[in-house]
């Protein structure tokens, strides 16, 4: 996943905050060549014109937070479903202000398959 540069200025209202965002799913099968000038902006406008942002829920595809705020999470597999709603119930009931960047931060993610697990999406989705 590439995320783009936060162009806005944050003050949480309290020392305890995360930040969260949804994706912008792209299909990407081409090496990237980080050396040529203008690579993420290629990518980031082949995302915004691919126009697949997922919706929130499931899809909250990065965690920015303060020290501390995710002190004590259980032993779970990150990424897996439900794993994100998991964390932002345990920020807040560790008193964390929660913030939704979304529509500022273009988080870009590539499709892929689920051929790296065994059962493939049904292992993903119901599995340890």
């Amino acid at each position: 996943m590439i995320l783009f540069r936060l162009s806005i200025a944050f003050a949480p209202q309290s020392e305890k905050f995360m930040m969260v965002g949804r994706r912008w799913d792209l299909d990407w099968n081409e090496p990237l060549d980080f050396s040529q000038p203008g690579w993420a902006e290629s990518i980031r406008a082949n995302a915004l014109h691919a126009n697949v942002q997922r919706p929130g829920g499931n899809y909250i595809d990065y965690f920015i937070f303060s020290r501390g705020v995710c002190d004590g999470l259980l032993p779970l597999a990150i990424g897996r479903f439900s794993w994100d709603n998991y964390i932002l119930w345990h920020a807040r009931s560790r008193g964390a202000e929660l913030v939704d960047v979304s529509r500022v931060v273009v988080a870009v993610h590539q499709n892929h398959d689920f051929s790296h697990h065994p059962q493939g999406m049904a292992g993903i989705r119901e599995g340890p």
